[in-house]
């Protein structure tokens, strides 16, 4: 439902694709996306990436999964210092979840988007952990 989905979702949408959006976050979240294919084109599934169901029953029904997960600031908890979402929790932890039942659900094809500058040697924790989920 970020940038990149925004433009995923419009191209699959001039096609007529029938879509499963998984969000993280609420009906907010993707409502700007409504307007890129027909009436019930588009369907939300509201996922926590730390709930392997949830994954699961997202995935279940489709062919095709493109994973654009991403995070570019770890989330924290009412208590300033507990991290609630980190960069480890999506973009590591995350990326194998759904490419792990990718492959128990026999999906045909997975796609999985990163970063341009993802390195296991950069400064950034960003970067570092797009990386790690790029293995």
């Amino acid at each position: 439902t970020g940038l990149m989905g925004g433009f995923v979702v419009s191209e699959l949408g001039r096609h007529g694709t029938n879509m499963v959006v998984a969000t993280r976050g609420d009906d907010m979240s993707w409502r700007h996306l409504k307007t890129c294919a027909d009436y019930g084109k588009i369907v939300p599934s509201y996922i926590n990436i730390n709930d392997e169901k949830s994954v699961r029953d997202t995935m279940k029904s489709c062919d095709t999964v493109i994973n654009l997960m991403g995070k570019h600031y770890e989330t924290k908890h009412f208590a300033p210092s507990l991290i609630n979402c980190s960069f480890e929790d999506v973009h590591v932890r995350g990326a194998e979840t759904v490419a792990r039942i990718a492959r128990e659900e026999n999906i045909k094809h997975l796609v999985h988007v990163s970063t341009a500058y993802a390195s296991k040697d950069s400064a950034s924790k960003f970067a570092r952990t797009k990386a790690e989920g790029e293995e």
